[in-house]
């Protein structure tokens, strides 16, 4: 009885990674609007029924993919900055990571956030961003030797934090236009944005 109970559960767990992965494709490639609950069990294999059974509706599917693709994102840049002692060295191989691992088609995510999400979904939705990209941007700038005046509010943390994700992310955009993104590329981009975040553009004699 436990083993049957055992193998439901984990074919329940494996349905259900399956519909996150083709929903996954199906938003990116077509938006929101577009995609259909009918569309991504017809992909799954899946009668409408069976996918309720799994995710109630659109709106929780597009939130699992979301937290799903973040979490992800989260574990990995926890990683670099766990294996990296010095914040140069976090934020660069950071900054490739994003770079090269990049959201695809992340201005049709912020608009299907504000077109078809709402208040509530929406805060949900920051906090997956919060926890996989700010959070440890904050930590790590709170655990390094800045300037005492930068780090004793958080709101300052929050702001330094904000500061450099945005410049990383106006990267993106061309990223995505250039044919071919390698580490190389990614590194050189990295660097420039770590050496400007961190130095200033202004050199030591003036």
């Amino acid at each position: 009885m436990k083993k049957k109970k055992k193998t439901e559960t984990k074919t329940k767990l494996n349905t259900s990674v399956n519909i996150i992965q083709i929903a996954h494709q199906l938003f990116m490639d077509k938006g929101y609007a577009n995609v259909s609950t009918r569309m991504i069990a017809k992909e799954c294999g899946l009668t409408q029924p069976a996918l309720y059974h799994h995710y109630p509706n659109k709106v929780s599917i597009y939130l699992a993919v979301l937290q799903t693709d973040l979490k992800k994102t989260e574990e990995a840049i926890q990683s670099i900055f766990a294996r990296n002692e010095s914040i140069r060295d976090a934020l660069l191989e950071m900054t490739i990571y994003i770079l090269l691992n990049r959201p695809k088609n992340l201005g049709q995510i912020n608009s299907d956030m504000k077109l078809h999400m709402d208040k509530e979904q929406q805060l949900t939705i920051r906090k997956y961003w919060t926890d996989a990209y700010l959070s440890p941007i904050e930590q790590l700038l709170k655990e390094s030797s800045l300037h005492a005046h930068l780090i004793e509010d958080p709101y300052h943390l929050t702001k330094l934090a904000h500061v450099y994700l945005g410049m990383v992310h106006q990267q993106l955009p061309e990223m995505d236009r250039l044919t071919n993104v390698d580490e190389h590329v990614a590194r050189d981009r990295a660097e420039f944005l770590v050496t400007v975040y961190l130095d200033g553009i202004l050199s030591k004699k003036d």
